[in-house]
């Protein structure tokens, strides 16, 4: 088994972030998207998330955040559960240990104690954890309390 935890937002704009058992940063990472029909609207480019998990290699564990439907917003669930599913389809694809969290369970664990909002919270936390990796945005810091929660499970370390 390999020592090192992925953690995965698996959002358009979402990312991956991968920790040594020790807790330590290797990096962070975008997911791969393309631009299509010339404007703003982008796409998951699957053969690019391909390459970036076989570039991250046989990590112990990929932590998925999990993904559900928004009535209120159909457009919107359809786009984020196509994402969870290219990611868990990559995933099984290629034979990588895989593990899907609710958003909620590494929320509660990651935000104990944490004071603000929403995504300003997660920065906050990140920041306080991994103070070394700039956070361009809030999906990097998402990823980085997913691999984090992943790692404490795996390892039992905080």
């Amino acid at each position: 088994m390999s020592d090192f935890v992925a953690g995965v937002d698996p959002g358009l704009s979402g990312a991956v972030a991968v920790l040594t058992r020790g807790g330590d940063v290797v990096n962070v990472y975008d997911v791969p998207t393309l631009q299509v029909g010339g404007g703003k609207r982008r796409e998951y480019n699957i053969p690019e998330l391909v390459r970036l998990v076989e570039l991250i290699g046989r990590a112990a564990v990929w932590v998925v955040e999990h993904q559900s439907p928004r009535p209120e917003s159909p457009v919107v669930s359809f786009k984020v559960g196509l994402g969870y599913g290219v990611w868990l389809g990559v995933l099984s694809a290629l034979s990588r240990p895989h593990m899907v969290v609710l958003p909620q369970t590494w929320q509660k664990a990651m935000y104990a104690g944490a004071h603000g909002e929403g995504k300003d919270r997660s920065i906050l936390v990140a920041g306080r954890l991994f103070p070394n990796v700039r956070l361009a945005r809030h999906d990097w810091a998402d990823a980085l309390l997913i691999a984090e929660w992943g790692r404490r499970e795996l390892w039992g370390t905080g």
